[in-house]
């Protein structure tokens, strides 16, 4: 169970994003040119990727300390909390990544995605809840809220998604996707 629900985890990360924003960086990017260009470049793809890594890096000390608790019967308990480092790191390090993520969207796009704001700030809220909850229950929270806010983000913004998307698909020979 924690294998999935740490892959939900790392899945919804991943979509947010590969599914639309990395294409619409790459826009961006593309139709910039010189000295703006490079500054571009430079802030979304060294400073603002940085964060997004270092939050990767604490998610997996977070998986890494959920599956010792939940592996491991001689020192922990299934109903043992994640404290500290460990629920620190997981919670921390998708917190993290979403900073990152918003700045990056908000360098190259000049816009916010609210879904996030809201769902950085749900995981900051929750982190004392977590702190009282089995290793494995603190995991399936932060699977649910990360799996919502893609949820979310496919309802609110699925029209434009689809647009972008099969822009991005034309413009790269495959045309639109099947079924539109």
């Amino acid at each position: 169970m924690a294998s999935f629900l740490g892959v939900t985890v790392a899945a919804a990360l991943w979509w947010a994003y590969f599914d639309v924003v990395s294409i619409a960086a790459e826009r961006v990017l593309a139709r910039a040119r010189g000295a703006e260009r490079a500054a571009l470049g430079r802030d979304s793809y060294t400073y603002l990727h940085l964060p997004m890594v270092v939050g990767i890096i604490l998610l997996a000390l977070g998986f890494k300390k959920v599956l010792a608790y939940v592996g491991d019967g001689t020192h922990h308990r299934l109903t043992d909390p994640l404290h500290g480092l460990g629920l620190l790191a997981l919670y921390g390090g998708v917190i993290v990544y979403l900073l990152g993520h918003v700045g990056f969207r908000l360098r190259n796009m000049r816009s916010v995605n609210w879904p996030r704001v809201a769902t950085t700030v749900l995981l900051v809220l929750l982190l004392p809840v977590a702190d009282h909850l089995p290793a494995l229950a603190a995991l399936g929270l932060l699977a649910v809220v990360c799996a919502g806010m893609v949820g979310v983000e496919v309802v609110l913004f699925g029209g434009a998604r689809r647009a972008l998307r099969d822009e991005f698909l034309t413009e790269h020979g495959a045309g639109p996707a099947p079924g539109r």
